[in-house]
């Protein structure tokens, strides 16, 4: 979002109810680039759109800096999970998600296989597929093992351009209807 940091971007929800969401933010503080810049946009933009009695529960690494947009936003509460790989997606998300009480956990390039709450998937792009050459090869084979365990039960799939959606629909073999899209 562009402007003045200062002013208020807030624009006026119709006929919405109250969102409970809990954000899978491991990305940020990663120096992971397009994932950590997405997790950035994703919460400045909806510290904009919060509402009053909204909660946007964020799931922090432990080192982690609290993004500026949300540091001392009531929405915004924020948690600290350790670890990665099976411990964070297989134990810990799913853990925090239950004692959190939020209605979706949202998730960007890895996912619980099983999670107590709806899980809002952001797929990454499908470079690792279409030019794999631009990736290490465990980070390739990890992605291309993960990603469809991953995109499968997802409640609602998520991309960040109309041109990689026919894509990930026929890479994956899913329906639009299926996904969200």
């Amino acid at each position: 979002v562009c402007g003045d940091p200062g002013a208020d971007h807030r624009v006026p929800r119709r006929g919405r109810s109250t969102l409970n969401i809990a954000i899978e933010a491991t990305a940020i503080g990663s120096g992971r680039g397009g994932d950590e810049t997405y997790a950035l946009a994703l919460l400045e933009g909806l510290a904009l759109r919060a509402g009053g009695q909204d909660r946007f529960v964020v799931y922090l690494r432990p080192d982690a800096a609290v993004p500026t947009t949300i540091r001392d936003r009531a929405a915004f509460p924020i948690r600290r999970l350790a670890g990665g790989g099976i411990k964070r997606y297989g134990f810990g998300l799913p853990r925090a998600a239950r004692a959190d009480g939020v209605q979706l956990l949202h998730v960007a390039v890895h996912s619980p296989v099983l999670s107590p709450v709806p899980i809002a998937y952001q797929l990454p792009d499908l470079s690792f597929v279409h030019h794999p050459e631009f990736f290490r090869r465990a980070t390739r084979a990890r992605l291309a093992a993960l990603v469809p365990i991953h995109v499968r039960p997802a409640r609602v799939g998520m991309k960040l351009s109309e041109f990689s959606i026919p894509h990930t629909i026929q890479t994956y073999v899913l329906t639009g209807k299926t996904m969200g899209f």
